[in-house]
């Protein structure tokens, strides 16, 4: 035993050096802060990086130990950027070495950039268990990106398991040295971001509304009103910002600014108001819903929300696979319709004097319930289960993704009728007040009208194109190869080239003047241009009525026509 307590009192003495350091005090002033990172390293352990706002107000880092071996001492840092980061004062020896208080231990904060460390104990520690090694919490005082570095400088292990059992000096040759420790002992660490609660974002005045960063530096509140006038402010960060602008409900987008004082009017209609502001920006955006003045009750609870229809409420609800009842309330009156509805309806007529509920046979999905409340006529439409986009109405017909992100598409057979339609884009369903013959190469839609569009078709096989970006819808039906013909004066059909889209012929005339038109299944094509023996390009439209002229030298006439943009061009050889 006498080799053993040798070798341990020059380890202690070894260590209590860091005790008899003389302690340097420093203050650091807080600055403005505005985030940045944490990298948090040892030299026996991964680094992790943790992200930090200005909205934050402390870290607590820490690093964990696991060792089938007991620790009989131990000697290190942390080191950090006093710039950035400052120990808080909450820190204490117990707190920061808490599996170490139970022999000797000694922990000095008052160094600057770094917090050094040591302790042993006779009677060793215990960390057959993952433990906390070392803990320190840091108030953030600065911005920019940082580190906090455990370095060890040496740590003491035994195959002991108590002061009794240690026999011989073997038992505590186990003395490592920086890196050669990572080896031999399971460090691992993490951290915990700690948001400061007096740095909020938050409507005040009339209005008081917390609002929630969404993680992109928007900050966002929901909060019902009555009908009323209501002035406020912003507190971005403890910071007042103001604008003197008065809107009626909502705002797109309003510039507040420190240095201004005047408060902001909302005239209120009443309602759902959601608040949206941008701390990078310093931008309001305010969202209205309008009280619902209808609702779906029974088997079926929605309450529907007014659209840019003044009279249509509409709601959108998942239902799973089944059979549900239900009744409508328009402003506090019920009504009824005793209907049976599979999947959709495009209108339905309600009354007041009717008791019988209506039944929906959902097939499952997403069901858009719309209600007139002044004709009192309801519509209900629906996009299959894990359809993104479809379209709904008198065709339900789910799109497919294509190569392009933005374009869904797919193919059905419709049979001739007319027929209402709109196209569920991810949920929102929207409309078209256009009336669409057979084929269109593009119409657009929007989620805020609530018209449906009309589709009349002559029957076959129609693919339906949908581009999610710009809510332009095109319907192609299959049909026969395109016959484009030059007619009038000139009699000649063009025949289909290497381009699906241009057709091209090619005839004889004499010296003299002919009229002609453009004719694409059936349907004239024209424009009154005068063409003298060539021309490059002319565009042609079905709403045009005059023929073109050709003044022809005479010779050999090639016709070459687009019919995707309806262009003509004539060459010339004699």
């Amino acid at each position: 035993m006498r080799t053993i307590k040798k070798q341990i009192s020059v380890l202690l003495a070894v260590l209590m050096v860091l005790s008899s350091i003389m302690t340097v005090s420093f203050s650091v002033s807080a600055a403005e802060t505005t985030g940045g990172t944490v990298t948090v390293k040892s030299n026996l352990c991964d680094s992790e990086v943790y992200n930090y706002t200005a909205s934050d107000k402390q870290i607590q880092v820490k690093y964990y130990l696991q060792c089938d071996k007991k620790i009989l001492n131990m000697q290190g840092g942390i080191y950090y950027d006093s710039s950035v980061l400052k120990v808080a004062d909450t820190n204490t020896e117990e707190t920061c070495i808490p599996a170490f208080v139970s022999g000797n231990a000694f922990i000095n904060f008052d160094l600057t950039n770094k917090a050094l460390f040591n302790a042993t104990n006779l009677n060793l520690y215990d960390f057959t268990s993952q433990g906390v090694f070392v803990t320190v919490t840091f108030d953030i005082i600065g911005s920019g990106d940082t580190e906090v570095n455990l370095d060890v400088d040496v740590i003491t292990a035994t195959t002991a398991n108590s002061y009794l059992e240690l026999k011989g000096a073997s038992d505590i040759d186990l003395v490592y040295y920086g890196n050669i420790a990572a080896d031999k002992f399971a460090f691992s660490s993490d951290a915990k971001v700690i948001p400061d609660e007096t740095k909020d974002v938050s409507v005040f005045g009339d209005i008081d509304l917390a609002l929630a960063d969404n993680g992109s530096g928007v900050y966002t509140g929901v909060t019902d009103l009555e009908a009323g006038t209501y002035t406020f402010k912003i507190n971005n960060m403890g910071t007042t910002y103001c604008s003197g602008a008065t809107f009626t409900d909502k705002t797109a987008g309003t510039i507040y600014n420190s240095k201004w004082t005047s408060a902001t009017t909302l005239k209120a209609s009443g309602g759902t108001y959601t608040f949206k502001y941008d701390t990078t920006t310093n931008k309001l955006i305010i969202e209205y819903k309008a009280p619902s003045r209808a609702q779906i009750f029974g088997d079926i609870n929605l309450d529907l929300q007014a659209t840019k229809d003044a009279n249509i409420y509409s709601g959108e609800i998942e239902l799973e696979a089944g059979k549900y009842s239900f009744r409508v309330m328009n402003q506090g009156v019920q009504y009824c319709g005793g209907y049976t509805f599979n999947d959709i309806t495009l209108g339905a007529k309600y009354n007041s004097k009717w008791t019988s509920a209506s039944t929906l046979n959902a097939k499952g999905g997403t069901y858009t319930i719309s209600y007139d409340i002044d004709a009192n006529m309801l519509s209900i439409t629906y996009v299959p289960t894990g359809a993104e986009c479809g379209i709904v109405g008198d065709i339900t017909l789910s799109l497919d993704a294509t190569t392009n992100e933005k374009v869904y598409s797919a193919t059905t057979e419709v049979e001739a009728g007319t027929y209402q339609l709109k196209v569920s884009n991810f949920g929102k369903n929207c409309g078209s007040g256009a009336t669409i013959k057979n084929s269109t190469n593009g119409v657009v839609l929007n989620p805020k009208w609530s018209k449906y569009l009309t589709f009349v078709a002559t029957g076959g096989t129609y693919t339906f194109t949908y581009n999610i970006a710009t809510n332009t819808l095109a319907i192609i039906p299959e049909k026969a190869e395109t016959v484009v013909k030059v007619t009038g004066g000139i009699d000649l059909t063009l025949a289909k080239s290497a381009d699906e889209n241009v057709y091209t012929g090619t005839t004889t005339l004499n010296a003299g003047t002919f009229t002609f038109k453009m004719n694409v299944d059936g349907t004239d094509y024209c424009c009154g241009a005068t063409i003298k023996n060539a021309t490059t390009g002319l565009s042609y439209k079905s709403k045009y009525t005059s023929s073109s002229t050709l003044i022809a030298t005479g010779g050999t006439y090639t016709f070459t026509y687009n019919v995707a943009t309806n262009v003509l061009s004539v060459a010339y050889a004699k």
